[in-house]
């Protein structure tokens, strides 16, 4: 119960600047193809950030935002459920990590990533399904994901696709990206939620001190026999990236990835 009026106390992120939801779509949209073009996306993700909230804050409700939904067409290249990804609620948060996109990968390549997701600490079985022996050296890695997603709110056991790309910015900085959907909902076993249809994009661009890290996700979910409004799931959905954040860092400072 603590958690939970913890998050009812917490606000809605506020809404992100044209530009960034512009930028967050394109990079989405552009995951396949030229490496130039998703880039280009990433940079003005970066100066949207930088020019609207400080990616340092220890406060997580300081780095957060609120983007636009997401357009059909941006994902239409990819399976997902037969539902209009307009429909997910959309939230941001950006975090500057003290480790390099090149350590990163070290959490891109686990199988089990329990250790590193507070939100699927039971749970959590990667799959490698291309560039599992090779990446980053290749330039994509693909994944099946068997996750069971807990939080205040439910439980819910379902199949996440996530792909990584290793690329570089127009300035020569190492960058990595990554996407993940839903190709089916994925529902609480007692029937209490269903996760009908989830999509994310990930950044992560290196920094004098690290990296830059943001997550913009559009996700929709359902729930029978409970009246959780917009506002909570977005600041559930918030406090989860934070964690994942937090989660990833602290792995890698044990595992001696100090840059």
């Amino acid at each position: 119960m603590g958690n939970v009026l913890l998050l009812l106390a917490c606000a809605a992120p506020e809404s992100a600047p044209a530009a960034f939801s512009d930028a967050a779509v394109a990079a989405i949209a552009a995951f396949d193809g030229d490496a130039a073009v998703l880039a280009e996306a990433f940079a003005a993700l970066e100066a949207e950030i930088d020019a609207t909230i400080d990616p340092s804050a220890s406060d997580y409700t300081q780095r957060d935002m609120s983007p636009e939904p997401l357009p059909a067409e941006a994902v239409e290249g990819i399976v997902h459920p037969d539902r209009d990804p307009a429909q997910g609620i959309p939230v941001a948060l950006a975090w500057l990590s003290p480790h390099s996109p090149a350590s990163h990968d070290r959490v891109s390549l686990l199988s089990d990533l329990t250790a590193v997701e507070p939100n699927s600490p039971n749970h959590y079985d990667r799959h490698f399904d291309e560039g599992g022996d090779c990446y980053p050296e290749c330039e994509f890695l693909r994944t099946t994901n068997d996750v069971t997603r807990e939080n205040v709110m439910m439980s819910v056991t379902h199949e996440l696709k996530k792909d990584f790309r290793a690329l570089s910015m127009a300035d020569g900085r190492a960058a990595r990206a990554s996407r993940g959907w839903m190709e089916e909902p994925g529902h609480d076993p007692d029937g209490g939620a269903t996760i009908e249809q989830s999509f994310a994009i990930e950044a992560w661009i290196e920094r004098d001190e690290g990296s830059l890290r943001l997550q913009v996700s559009w996700a929709e979910t359902t729930f029978e026999g409970a009246d959780y409004d917009d506002d909570l799931v977005a600041a559930t959905t918030v406090y989860g990236i934070d964690a994942q954040f937090d989660a990833h860092d602290a792995w890698l400072a044990e595992q001696g990835a100090g840059e």
